[in-house]
């Protein structure tokens, strides 16, 4: 950071496909139903945490209708679904450093084509409306809406696999890297 650049302040902004204690339907056939609530607190609750290490700050928590107050009037954001059991410090570190080396868009890709985190700096309106709700097949449109943006650095995560299907589920479980908290729930 050069002489007398001050440094910005990153808000986190958690997005929930469901209001709190949602009982994540697509997994219906895969775990029953108060695993599936229990595994959606935890995932809320850790991504909050994990947003929270990143920001220094309780991160807001909306659903995608909210989304543009909730990021309005930010210099940087960092929004993030709370569908992935693999996040972890590194891709905060990642996230920082993408920012820190003058990536405008860093986006973290799901094996399904769509996103578990994005960050803007600055806020770019236009490109929060093309990420969608981070479901399969929005990181396709965000990407191509980012070519549109002169001089726009993108920086990429590793893609990740969420739980969105019952097959993530099983894959979830043979992964040695989820924590015990969530390998628990899914077993």
């Amino acid at each position: 950071m050069s002489p007398g650049k001050k440094k910005q302040a990153i808000k986190a902004v958690v997005l929930v496909d469901a209001p709190a204690g949602s009982s994540l339907p697509a997994l219906e056939g895969a775990l029953p139903l108060d695993r599936r609530e229990a595994l959606s607190g935890a995932l809320l609750r850790r991504t909050g945490e994990w947003a929270k290490s990143l920001t220094g700050m309780e991160p807001s928590v909306v659903e995608i209708g909210g989304l543009a107050a909730a990021t309005a009037g930010a210099e940087t954001v960092v929004i993030v679904r709370p569908a992935l059991v693999r996040l972890s410090l590194d891709h905060a570190h990642d996230v920082r450093d993408d920012l820190a080396h003058g990536c405008g868009l860093v986006v973290g890709p799901t094996l399904t084509g769509g996103w578990y985190l994005l960050a803007l700096s600055p806020v770019n309106q236009d490109l929060i409306q093309a990420a969608g709700d981070g479901t399969s097949g929005t990181a396709g449109s965000l990407l191509a809406a980012a070519q549109n943006v002169s001089g726009l650095e993108v920086g990429l995560l590793g893609a990740e696999r969420d739980l969105v299907r019952p097959a993530d589920v099983k894959a979830a479980q043979a992964d040695p890297l989820v924590d015990l908290e969530i390998s628990r729930l899914i077993t």
